[in-house]
């Protein structure tokens, strides 16, 4: 049974830290707030904090092997409560929050400690989080609470200040590619996976699961577009994502790795980094720098930003958002253009 306890997470080592501390010295608190980007191993240091706090061998990690962890590495323990994001809703309602703030009055069933995990927290609604605050105001003896957030900020600043925040940064890229070899890539596929994935083990997962090529291809495309004469190759990219949100936010998330590879190339000359990423760009990388302004660079990828929170926020078709994207970054470009011989 694979196992996950504090001392198996990587590339958190200041996180990680923080909670080995607490647990050595008897100073965990009622509440955390896990913040960071996505896939970097928020989720899973919640249950490994679980699995301590419960783990029957009352060591300084959990065992991974007692009948506690095992249960718990099975999401079987009834002390350990999971609030997500339920099936075909966009928030997290108020019922949910209530009915876990009635469980957390009362002493733990089995285990030593009850642990109440809200993944992703900034999705539940306002009502909601308002709901947590006499939970977070009047912690049961035995209870704690885990918040986890891509996007702490947009919290209730009530529910954040009530929480110990724990903050997770991107893994490392040596990271990344060590647990990607780990999943049986082979090393140079696993360094250009990781090379795109922006510290993030499940967007490093996606690429592998998928055909990076034609993510590579469509957002090349997409960002060539953005300086031709007519956009219909990117309005192609545009409607080949239809709803498909997953891939949309990838893509964007992919985009902004390459614009950071452009300003790097302007910054230096040339490619000159012994890259997996920029032998899987191509010639193609170098033609993007010198067709595109540093400022114009900036202004696409803070218009990545605002499509991605188009489409998870917003609720925003992924097509319609990349179209929106498209026509403000041609625009964009036009301006540039005009002011400075851009395109010319």
């Amino acid at each position: 049974m694979n196992r996950v306890r504090l001392n198996d997470i990587q590339g958190q080592d200041g996180a990680i830290e923080i909670l080995r501390r607490a647990v050595g010295t008897q100073k965990v608190a009622h509440a955390y707030l896990f913040s960071g980007p996505a896939g970097v191993g928020k989720s899973m240091t919640a249950q490994a904090l679980a699995m301590v706090l419960n783990c029957r061998d009352k060591g300084s990690d959990a065992c991974g092997e007692c009948i506690d962890c095992r249960k718990i590495l099975k999401r079987m323990h009834p002390d350990v409560i999971e609030v997500s994001l339920p099936d075909n809703k966009a928030r997290i309602p108020i019922d949910a929050v209530r009915s876990l703030g009635r469980q957390l009055k009362t002493r733990p069933h089995e285990g030593r400690a009850r642990v109440a995990i809200i993944d992703p927290a900034d999705f539940m609604t306002e009502p909601a989080a308002n709901a947590l605050l006499k939970p977070l105001e009047e912690p049961s003896p035995g209870n704690f609470l885990i918040l986890i957030s891509d996007r702490a900020h947009a919290l209730l600043a009530t529910v954040r200040s009530r929480c110990q925040v724990v903050r997770f940064r991107p893994l490392p890229e040596a990271v990344v590619t060590d647990l990607l070899c780990d999943s049986g890539l082979q090393p140079r596929e696993a360094g250009v996976v990781a090379a795109f994935s922006n510290g993030s083990m499940a967007q490093a997962q996606l690429y592998a699961r998928s055909d990076l090529d034609d993510r590579v291809e469509q957002v090349l495309t997409f960002l060539e577009t953005g300086v031709r004469p007519t956009p219909d190759q990117g309005l192609q990219v545009a409607s080949s994502l239809k709803k498909n949100r997953a891939d949309a936010v990838a893509l964007l998330d992919m985009m902004s790795v390459i614009l950071a590879e452009i300003l790097w190339i302007q910054t230096h000359g040339k490619a000159t980094r012994d890259r997996p990423l920029v032998e899987k760009l191509g010639p193609r990388l170098g033609d993007l720098a010198s067709m595109l302004t540093s400022l114009h660079i900036s202004k696409m990828v803070a218009a990545a930003h605002r499509t991605a929170r188009s489409i998870q926020v917003n609720n925003m078709s992924p097509q319609l958002a990349f179209e929106a994207m498209l026509m403000d970054i041609r625009g964009r470009a036009d301006a540039s253009a005009a002011g400075s011989g851009f395109g010319a």
